[in-house]
Order: structure tokens, then sequence, then C-alpha cells
């Protein structure tokens, strides 16, 4: 293969690179605890509907160029059992150290682990309550935490229709969401771009029982969003105002760099033979001299070069070359059968084959 060639396939491959603005799709992989799995009737339907009511509050929120994929229902129950009093911390701990979990994490890629849970007790108040996200606040795209943070649990009694907003609510903590805390000195002054809104009795998915909303509050299937308005609120009155408490904004920036934690390997693919050359170059001790050439006929990165000779007729092959050039200059003393592959990260592709004949020279050395 000569230099132009190699540097025309690599520039292929960097041309089918994926193109910003793309659809980014976050893979998400659900694991049931004993109690839960024991209690569940149907866990991949408990487990697709976290992902399907996340996505409806992407798509009510605008957002629906990014996708929640649920790739993976974990088929054994994970080597923890909740009870009644079980909080938060004791849940991640226990898919912290579950190897099921960080192994089958890592085999499907996934970016997102929720682990359902029949009991949750909030670890700061001591009550029952739906969910919880294992991130700090603030730090989605800090690449550094995916292997330890990027975790959620939601009690199983918290995914029915009632409850929809809650897988949303807590994929949202994943994606730096957060709530309005009471602590909040002034909310109505910016103090940072990713609050929930309320208004009188109607809020936005980040709202929890810690915020100034009142207990009442009609929570709506919506990211914060100051160019939206509640739906069917007259006169409009819109998710967020002008200057902050903007969910949206935080999600849509975090989405694409959460989606590519843990990249596909790459996809299996079949290589095209390479083209066999065969150019007669002049004489060396009176025997003619070639070059055989094999180039590369299509753009897989990696390419190394590997060759076999033969002498007769192909019943046994011997090493001639490899590696990354692939240009050889021979000069047979017999009939020469050749082979020659690509081989690479995506595969091995077939062989080439050319025959060279053994002959004199009539002309000068090289």
């Amino acid at each position: 293969m000569n230099r132009q060639t190699a540097t025309i396939a690599l520039l292929g491959w960097m041309l089918c690179l994926p193109v910003t603005g793309r659809t980014a799709v976050i893979d998400v992989m659900v694991v049931f605890e004993q109690t839960a799995f024991v209690q569940s009737s149907n866990r991949q339907a408990e487990a697709a509907a976290i992902t399907a009511n996340a996505n409806n509050a992407l798509a009510a929120s605008g957002l629906g160029g990014h996708l929640y994929n649920l790739k993976y229902v974990h088929t054994l129950p994970v080597l923890f059992a909740s009870n009644p009093s079980t909080r938060d911390s004791q849940t991640f701990s226990a898919m912290g150290a579950d190897p099921q979990i960080n192994q089958l994490r890592d085999q499907q890629a996934a970016d997102l682990v929720v682990m359902v849970s029949e009991y949750l007790i909030d670890d700061q108040t001591g009550n029952t309550h739906c969910g919880a996200a294992n991130i700090p606040h603030s730090t989605a795209v800090h690449i550094a935490l995916r292997n330890t943070y990027f975790r959620a649990v939601l009690q199983r009694g918290c995914l029915g229709p009632a409850t929809s907003h809650i897988p949303p609510h807590e994929l949202g903590h994943l994606l730096s969401a957060d709530h309005e805390l009471t602590a909040d000195p002034s909310p109505g002054i910016p103090v940072r771009d990713n609050h929930p809104h309320w208004s009188g009795d109607i809020s936005t998915l980040m709202v929890t029982g810690t915020s100034v909303c009142p207990a009442t509050c009609n929570i709506q299937n919506f990211y914060s969003d100051p160019q939206a308005n509640y739906p069917g609120s007259n006169p409009p009155i819109p998710r967020s105002h002008s200057y902050d408490r903007n969910n949206r904004r935080v999600i849509n920036a975090a989405f694409p760099v959460v989606a590519a934690y843990r990249p596909e390997p790459p996809p299996p693919a079949t290589l095209l033979a390479p083209t066999c050359a065969l150019e007669f170059v002049g004489c060396s001790n009176g025997k003619r001299r070639y070059l055989i050439s094999w180039y590369q006929n299509d753009s897989q990165p990696f390419p190394v070069a590997d060759a076999d000779y033969s002498i007769n007729g192909g019943s046994t092959w011997y090493d001639l070359y490899g590696g990354l050039d692939a240009c050889v200059p021979i000069v047979p003393a017999t009939l020469w059968h050749v082979r020659a592959r690509i081989r690479s990260a995506w595969g091995d592709s077939g062989y080439c084959t050319i025959q060279i004949q053994a002959g004199s020279c009539s002309g000068g050395d090289l």
C-alpha cells in the first residue's frame, strides 16, 4: 500500500465521525435489588416505564432531540436486599460494591445505572421517599466521575402513572438539574441557572418537598424554561423567570456529554479484500525483480498489511511480510504464489492473490 492510499483511507474514516448536533442517546441499565426483584411481576415493563417517562419529559420540554435508551435490564437480582429501613447511602454502596453491576455496565456500555428498590429512606430526613441520585450537584460534565457516580435509585412503588415524574426528576439530577431550596435567600434574584419553577399550585419537574413549593403543588412533566408556558395557563404562565431557574438549558448542555461517557465499541465490519499489483522494476543478479503492492479498498482505520508466499501452489504458505507498509520487492527463483490481506481492529479482510513468474534478465542490475 503506498503512502497516498493509506492517507486517503484514514481521511475517509475521519469523515465518518459523528457530527455534532445529531440526537444524543444516553444508554440506561436497570437492575433490581433482591426484594424488588421478587415483588415485581413484570420487571421489563417497570424498567421500560423509567426511560419512557423520562423521554416523555424530554419531549414535552422541547428536548426531543435527546433520548434515553433502555440498554439492558438485569435478569437476576443484585446481591443486595432492601428492607423498610434501607437508606439511600446503603443502596448506593450496594450498587458500587456489586461486581455484577460493574461488569454488566462495562459490557453494556451503559452511561447511567438505575436500581429499583422496594424500600427507600432519605438519608437526611429519615422519611420514605421515591428516589435519589448519586452525583454531587453540578458535576454532570465531569467525565472523571463516570465510574463512581451517575447512578440513581427509584422506589418500585413510585413507578406508576401517578408518579411518572419521578424517573425524569432523578435522571435530571444526573444531568445537573437541581432543586430550589428553601435556603435560597431570595428566589427571585438570579443565583444559578438550574432551578425548577413554581407558580401558585403548579411547578416544573425538579421541585421537591424541601422547596418553597407547597405540599399541594401540581408537578408538571416539564423542566423549567423561560421560553415556554405551562399548558392551559390563562393568562400564560412562563415555566421560569427570564433570568434563572432554567433546567432545560442545563439538561440540553449536559446530555451529549453524558451520552459519550461510555461509547459503544466499534461495530463489526467486513473489510474488503485489497487489490494486488505487480510491477517489474529491473534486474538483480541476473533475475527479474518485482515490486508487489496491495491497496486497501475501504476506509476502516488502523490497517496492517499481512502477506504470505507459496512455492508449491498454495499447499504451504510462508510469511512474506507484516507491517504498516504494503510494498515488498522480491527476486523469485521459481514460480511464486502471493496472497495479501489487511488486518485491523475492525477485523481481517479476505486475501488478494497473484502469481509471479521467475525469469532471467538481459538488462543490467539495479
